[in-house]
């Protein structure tokens, strides 16, 4: 499906290039001598229509399976599942997932077929839901790019402004991501070290991080000392290089 979703991306902005291209040389034609080259025409349209077009496509992919899991869990009857025990309400719904792709492991109950009956309806609409949003922004965007063509409009300038502003979002991505993986390091230490004394962990000799996550399980108290796992390292990159010699 996102696949196809892409080429569609592509074809689009692709006849918005050719359409254009074809509208700058018709007024060079015409006597009329635009502001750009025929080309850069093209580019504008090629990326007004790719652009939001590959962001919406991007966003359908990383939002609507959660969306479709959230409605189906919510439709779920009273006593399904605790609301407050994260792990039953990961397995009711893995297993719901698992009968809607037909990976049937025992008698499922009934609640959880007409859940994955659910979720299926809801997947296909969605992917129709899909078609028609993306058929109105690259259509959209289309129209507008074409539009936009005449001797007075400055493609080179529009084509420049579009890709600065291109870079400085991929910047801004890159250092939020930067940020988000050092403030959630940080965070995380924080949250182990609570639990695990500093000098246990840095001066431990036994590494058995097996405890019990519930009061049912059986499981070791924990030992979290990472000289055993700093000294297995060093033992199997001192055998690779070795070997490698």
């Amino acid at each position: 499906m996102v696949g196809n979703l892409l080429l569609a991306v592509v074809l689009v902005a692709g006849l918005g290039f050719w359409i254009n291209h074809q509208q700058s040389a018709r007024l060079r034609l015409n006597g009329t001598k635009p502001k750009a080259m025929d080309t850069t025409y093209g580019l504008y349209a090629l990326l007004t229509i790719a652009l939001p077009s590959f962001l919406f496509v991007v966003l359908w992919l990383l939002l609507s399976d959660t969306v479709i899991d959230a409605m189906v869990m919510s439709s779920l009857p009273q006593g399904a599942f605790d609301p407050n025990d994260v792990g039953a309400k990961s397995l009711v719904l893995s297993e719901i997932i698992s009968i809607s792709r037909g990976q049937i492991f025992a008698t499922p109950q009934q609640y959880m077929i007409d859940a994955a009956q659910y979720r299926v309806a809801l997947a296909e609409s969605n992917d129709v839901l899909a078609w028609i949003v993306l058929g109105a922004i690259a259509g959209g965007t289309l129209i507008f790019a074409r539009w936009r063509v005449s001797a007075n409009f400055a493609a080179r300038t529009s084509v420049e402004n579009i890709i600065v502003s291109l870079m400085g979002i991929c910047s801004v991505v890159a250092i939020a991501t930067t940020v988000g993986i050092i403030l959630s390091l940080v965070f995380e230490s924080l949250r182990f070290f609570a639990k695990v004394s500093f000098w246990d962990f840095f001066f431990g000799l036994n590494w058995e991080p097996q405890i019990a996550m519930r009061a049912d399980q059986t499981a070791g108290l924990g030992a979290f000392g990472w000289l055993p796992v700093l000294l297995g390292t060093l033992v199997i990159t001192a055998i690779a290089s070795a070997l490698a010699i």
